[in-house]
């Protein structure tokens, strides 16, 4: 059996008229559901989320028996996966495929179950530590498209699963999966932190440090907290530090049921 590397190709790869699209509507169906099921087992073995209809890519060619599929067939057995909601062409043009060998929402599930299972649901992780991070590592999540990975967080997000930390850059963006319970949303955008079913934002700025305070009714019990962000300010950094560790202490409460409230000064 012929490889690509370690991967193991089927059967029918070795023979010439599967890399021709066949004229007869039941023997196409069959080819086109073969190549479908190859390209995803594929791309999910080899971590591949992006193909190129124009680049070579290991599948659409067999130099054993000197064969290749044309442009015509790429374009429709990538079309099929995405009519069955696996993957999405990136252009209007179909020159690039998005492969999605999990769903979006099978993603999500995924990501919540690696967080329950790592223990991380009080932790507060960069979306960079969550596809390259050691905790991820011989899982699908490791090493998964960015884009990809963001829109599942998103989606745990909607859900109020998960809290998002955006900071200035894409590279600072943080994914808390530590939240007041699981049935509410909070997301930071730099220094604002909203809550989905929020009763009040209260921002205030002290000493080079902005405190932003909110407010949420929770099954009939108000919770309050304080996040506090250092902007950099040498002479408060001390007291940030402080106030940081503060929070950290108070989250930890919130997760245990209580109600804390931090003056702001």
């Amino acid at each position: 059996m012929q490889t690509l590397g370690e991967y193991k190709l089927p059967h029918f790869f070795h023979y010439p008229p599967y890399f021709t699209l066949q004229p007869v509507r039941e023997t196409r169906e069959k080819q086109i559901q073969l190549w479908k099921e190859l390209i995803l087992d594929y791309c999910r073995a080899r971590k591949i989320f992006v193909i190129g209809l124009e680049e070579d890519f290991p599948l659409f060619s067999n130099l054993a028996i000197e064969r290749s599929l044309n442009h015509e067939a790429r374009e429709a057995f990538l079309s099929a996966i995405v009519l069955d909601g696996r993957a999405e062409w990136m252009d209007k043009n179909h020159r690039q495929c998005l492969i999605l060998w999990h769903r979006i929402k099978d993603w999500a599930d995924i990501i919540l179950h690696f967080v329950k299972e790592n223990g991380l649901e009080d932790s507060v992780m960069t979306v960079e530590e969550i596809r390259t991070g050691i905790e991820s590592r011989g899982t699908d999540i490791h090493g998964m498209d960015r884009g990809v990975l963001v829109r599942a967080l998103k989606l745990l997000e909607n859900k109020g699963k998960l809290a998002i930390f955006k900071g200035t850059s894409t590279d600072d963006e943080d994914v808390p999966t530590s939240c007041i319970d699981d049935d509410h949303l909070y997301k930071y955008h730099n220094s604002v932190l909203t809550f989905i079913g929020m009763l009040a934002i209260e921002p205030n700025v002290v000493s080079g440090i902005r405190v932003i305070g909110m407010e949420l009714r929770s099954n009939r019990r108000m919770q309050k907290e304080v996040v506090i962000e250092d902007h950099k300010a040498s002479s408060s950094s001390a007291s940030a530090n402080k106030k940081f560790d503060s929070y950290e202490s108070s989250k930890r409460s919130v997760g245990r049921g209580s109600n804390p409230i931090h003056n702001k000064a």
